[in-house]
């Protein structure tokens, strides 16, 4: 389905960078039709100095791999060895496992890695390369997707799914706190993927706690409809 040449392609270190770009990271076997959590861009930047790049693009693969790596790599550059942010991810990612999820990608608007927002709106659009996350979407299709953040909601909207813009108009709080579900799209193969919206997942810890009850009992509403799930 993603040969190593479209893994290769979708990772490359852009021209005139000095990091990789990070696609995905995946929980489970890579496949069409399972569950993907979207955030705007990642943090961590990894480059050709830390690792070489056919071993970078089997981490985006295994998301216990990356995580061994990444902390690892966080405690060499003496930081915490895991961000609030990572933490969130892999305990999203272990949620939806516990729901029978078997594939699993966590995924941003743009792979490429910056510190904040901020400094990536400082980055050309060549090396931000949001037509990363379009092809991945497209070629995977996703039966589920997690938007988590106001930012990945108004991206997401803008360059992939214009059709659930009137429910994204709702302020994030109300969204997330009492209707987190958007709605439905279709991919171009006929799969019909429900889209949801969370809060930043710096905020989910291990376990997502009482801010997030409103999208777990969204997610329990859905689940009949996801029966055989990927």
């Amino acid at each position: 389905m993603i040969d190593q040449a479209t893994l290769a392609s979708w990772t490359r270190t852009p021209e005139g960078a000095d990091r990789y770009l990070r696609p995905f990271v995946c929980r489970g076997t890579l496949e069409r039709g399972g569950a993907a959590i979207v955030g705007l861009n990642p943090a961590t930047a990894i480059g050709p100095a830390d690792i070489p790049f056919e071993e970078y693009t089997y981490l985006m693969l295994d998301l216990d791999a990356f995580t061994a790596f990444y902390r690892e790599l966080r405690v060499k550059r003496g930081k915490g060895a895991s961000s609030p942010t990572r933490t969130g991810l892999n305990g999203m990612a272990n949620w939806l496992s516990a729901l029978g999820w078997r594939c699993i990608v966590d995924t941003n608007v743009s792979p490429y890695p910056t510190g904040s927002k901020e400094e990536l709106d400082q980055v050309p659009a060549r090396w931000q390369s949001r037509w990363v996350f379009k092809d991945l979407v497209r070629t995977l299709a996703p039966r589920l997707l997690v938007l988590h953040g106001e930012d990945a909601l108004k991206d997401f909207i803008s360059g992939v799914a214009p059709q659930l813009a009137p429910r994204a108009g709702t302020p994030l709080s109300q969204l997330v706190d009492h209707s987190p579900r958007l709605g439905e799209i279709t991919w171009a193969g006929g799969e019909v993927c429900e889209v949801f919206v969370c809060r930043h997942l710096r905020f989910f810890g291990h376990h997502g706690g009482a801010r997030f009850s409103a999208l777990s009992e969204a997610f329990q509403l859905s689940l009949p409809r996801f029966s055989g799930q990927g």
